[in-house]
């Protein structure tokens, strides 16, 4: 809990910092200073508010109170509900999004938690590749009775001493994205903390400097 706060105290500081600044001289800048302070705070506002709500997913699922209701589900149109949704910060870095999984695979899974794993998946992809970089989401059979989803992307990769550490809540390791994006490592914890939920596994295959693919199960129809 220490860490979550010290992760919120940053943004807060931030806006107060940001917004005092523009109280104080919002006469005296032009319209270009003050639209770029406004983006400042505009970023920093939703990026505080995404993890407050992680904080609360969080906080629900270690309680029990998050209510877990597998239904059976099209794959490919979870993913493109997903992409949609992470379509303009993956344009800021021009990094195409590819949802290759075909139209009739159905998977028995709590929409909201898979929704979950694949948007902390895809986020992360995002941050850690540089411009003109490129995600793909697919989809493979495992045996009769589970698929096995995959995000992968051609990013920085992750050094092998790091990637036992990547879903370990006591290890708390997080680092900087490819343009000094930050992170709190809550969303990976939340993706195992749904893979488990569904009887599944997630990990991570990975090779310094060659991308990453983050691989988990989920039950088929």
């Amino acid at each position: 809990m220490q860490i979550m706060a010290h992760d919120l105290k940053n943004p807060f500081n931030l806006l107060i910092g940001f917004s005092g600044i523009l109280l104080r001289n919002f006469r005296k800048y032009d319209e270009k200073n003050l639209e770029e302070k406004l983006h400042i705070i505009s970023d920093i506002s939703y990026k505080t508010y995404n993890l407050l709500e992680e904080l609360l997913v969080w906080s629900k699922a270690q309680s029990g109170l998050l209510p877990f209701e597998p239904v059976e589900l099209n794959l490919n149109v979870v993913c493109h509900d997903v992409t949609s949704g992470l379509n303009k910060s993956a344009a800021k870095k021009n990094i195409g999004i590819v949802c290759n999984i075909q139209l009739d695979i159905q998977v028995m899974a709590d929409y909201n938690m898979l929704k979950t794993i694949l948007r902390n998946l895809i986020s992360n992809a995002i941050k850690f590749t540089q411009q003109n970089g490129r995600i793909v989401i697919s989809v493979e059979y495992d045996n009769s009775e589970w698929l096995i989803l995959t995000v992968e992307d051609n990013g920085i990769g992750i050094e092998e001493p790091n990637l036992e550490k990547l879903f370990n809540i006591n290890r708390n390791y997080t680092t900087i994205g490819t343009e000094g994006e930050s992170g709190t490592g809550l969303g990976l914890l939340l993706c195992k903390e749904f893979a488990d939920k569904h009887h599944g596994r997630i990990w991570v295959e990975s090779e310094y400097g060659k991308g990453a693919r983050f691989r988990f199960t989920m039950p088929r129809v």
